[in-house]
């Protein structure tokens, strides 16, 4: 099974009322993928007889929005949100302005207080070639200032579930460039007092493949290497099928660690039988399984087959709140079966794939279709993966060039005794 967040835009505009559509499109999507409407203890039928009058004599946007955001609200669950279309155009002009596109500079960014900051960087890359660095302030793209973006970005998810996720998601989108073009940046960079006009010229574009029949290509990147020549550290951006050679090449490529960093930032999942495979690697206990989906359709138990070249050293997992989907299964059984220790901050809550499909009347409505409970008991969606220890970017530690949570990881590792 493919557990990836996307987006499902598929506007309706053949109704004359747009907004009793609208309406109506939100009551059949709750009636048609809800894996579970019994246990709500909600008559959802009778939900729709209750609220159809009122969204008949709705005189405004406005207030079917109300309507709908009520109706929803009485399923008391956190996994449906209704997000505001006229947000969502101001972001789409923010990304004309600084010819957001496809191309790939190397880096990474988050918000941290009011800002737009560095918080990955890749030494290969043109933003470090160019004298970026971990910590470095956006100020300016082009002629589109920071708090333009975070004033629209905040506006169009401030009722979403998965809020961060798609803050992270849409501000990296600005730091992609449209394949060919020039961007001129203002940019702070750690230990200055004023900013840097730092130019980009013929961005390059992200290598894609092709992974599956029926789906786009993708860009997969896995990175390796040790810390302080005793720590190995490994991250990816998805969880796809080379996965499942790079992971256990890498472990056998370092066999002088003393203690494994897993960094999850930032990856939205990919393939769900992948964090079995990976937890495979660290598990010894047969008969363990990471977590149970619950969709629809029906159930998946995440079981885990210890592999005989089982990893057996201290293993620190590393989240944000972009971390999603097969992310969050792996983190959160590793954590329930006391196999690692999570650091970072709370992630996405989105274990199943979000859709996001676009009203009729402009709005957006996001909805999963299923449930997943872990091991522990813990169910992900809409609340995320709880770190063991919370270590979020901060104002401080991105002056220094620091990656809080990386250290904080390694602190944790230097006091555990090898197995």
């Amino acid at each position: 099974m493919f557990l990836l967040l996307f987006m499902l835009l598929s506007p309706h505009r053949d109704s004359e009322n747009v907004n009793l559509a609208s309406f109506e499109r939100v009551w059949q999507i709750i009636q048609e993928k809800h894996w579970d409407l019994a246990a709500t203890g909600v008559d959802w039928n009778q939900i729709h007889t209750e609220y159809l009058p009122r969204a008949q004599k709705a005189k405004s946007h406005g207030e079917m929005r109300e309507i709908i955001e009520e109706m929803i609200g009485r399923l008391g669950q956190t996994h449906f949100g209704l997000l505001g279309g006229q947000s969502f155009s101001s972001i789409d002009n923010l990304k004309y302005e600084a010819k957001a596109g496809a191309s790939e500079l190397g880096w990474e960014v988050r918000r941290v207080g009011d800002g737009i900051f560095v918080t990955r960087i890749d030494p290969q890359g043109e933003a470090y070639e160019k004298g970026v660095r971990l910590g470095s302030q956006i100020l300016q793209i082009g002629p589109v200032k920071a708090e333009q973006i975070l004033t629209a970005v905040d506006a169009a998810y401030a009722n979403s579930h998965q809020r961060g996720l798609y803050t992270v998601r849409t501000l990296n989108e600005f730091v992609h460039h449209s394949v060919g073009s020039s961007i001129t940046y203002q940019i702070l960079l750690p230990g200055q007092d004023q900013p840097s006009s730092i130019a980009f010229d013929n961005a390059k574009s992200i290598q894609l493949t092709s992974y599956f029949p029926n789906m786009p290509p993708m860009h997969y990147q896995f990175e390796k290497k040790l810390i302080e020549d005793k720590w190995a550290y490994v991250t990816f951006n998805l969880f796809l099928q080379p996965l499942i050679q790079d992971f256990p090449n890498a472990l056998s490529s370092m066999p002088e660690n003393q203690g494994l960093i897993i960094d999850l930032r930032g990856n939205p999942g990919g393939l769900g039988w992948l964090a079995n495979g990976i937890a495979g690697y660290l598990i010894a206990e047969r008969g363990q399984k990471l977590g149970t989906m619950q969709a629809k359709e029906g159930t998946l138990n995440f079981f885990i087959a210890p592999r005989p070249n089982r990893y057996e050293k201290p293993v620190a997992i590393l989240i944000d709140e972009a971390s999603a989907s097969t992310s969050e299964i792996l983190a959160q059984g590793l954590k329930d079966l006391k196999r690692a220790r999570i650091f970072g901050t709370n992630s996405a809550g989105a274990a199943l794939p979000s859709f996001i499909e676009t009203l009729p009347n402009g709005d957006r409505f996001q909805y999963a279709f299923g449930n997943y409970t872990s091991i522990g008991g813990v169910e992900i969606e809409g609340k995320g993966v709880a770190p063991d220890e919370t270590t979020p970017h901060t104002l401080t530690s991105m002056s220094h060039s620091h990656d809080a949570t990386l250290d904080a990881a390694v602190t944790w590792l230097k006091t555990q005794t090898i197995r």
